[in-house]
């Protein structure tokens, strides 16, 4: 990844990181990042942006 994360229009996604990479919490739901060549996505209804990024950070 070159290191930018993209935004949504109208406030969907906002900039997070994820196991020290940008990564896109997208409409308050889903956590996207990539690393290594690798895309993840990772969410739920209920999961908050703190509990994707421990999720996250556990796959290293």
């Amino acid at each position: 990844m070159d290191g930018t994360v993209a935004v949504l229009p109208n406030e969907l996604a906002l900039a997070a990181r994820a196991t020290a990479e940008p990564a896109g919490w997208v409409e308050g739901t889903s956590l996207m990042w990539e690393a290594d060549g690798i895309s993840y996505t990772l969410g739920g209804a209920s999961l908050s942006l703190d509990e994707a990024i421990r999720i996250a950070e556990s796959l290293k």
